[in-house]
């Protein structure tokens, strides 16, 4: 089964540049930070269980559902920092939103 997350280490990436690079851009805002490291967490457990020689199926549904989780509730605060902030282009944002979770939810 191919995975549709890219995993870090596997890619010559490093977790922790990638960690960095959403401080630079986020820093102000340190729950989407703290968001972002988990998310990049949860998506490398996630890509584990998808390539392992023997995939558990239910160790993978249980990654997946903690990763759609996670994003439903970092979105979520992301939405009422932004409508909080008056962020100009939060219908846009927000519909971006709703696209990755409909995606994900399918």
């Amino acid at each position: 089964m191919a995975s549709p997350v890219v995993h870090l280490e596997a890619r010559g990436l490093d977790a922790t540049a990638l960690h960095a690079f959403y401080a630079d851009v986020f820093g102000a805002v340190e729950f989407m930070n703290n968001d972002h490291h988990e998310a990049v967490d949860l998506a490398n457990i996630l890509e584990a269980h998808l390539v392992a020689e023997d995939v558990d199926e239910a160790a993978v549904e249980t990654a997946l559902r903690a990763f759609l989780d996670h994003t439903r509730e970092h979105f979520g605060r992301e939405e009422e920092e932004m409508q909080r902030t008056q962020f100009p282009v939060y219908a846009v944002h927000k519909g971006e939103h709703d696209r990755v979770l409909e995606d994900m939810e399918v």
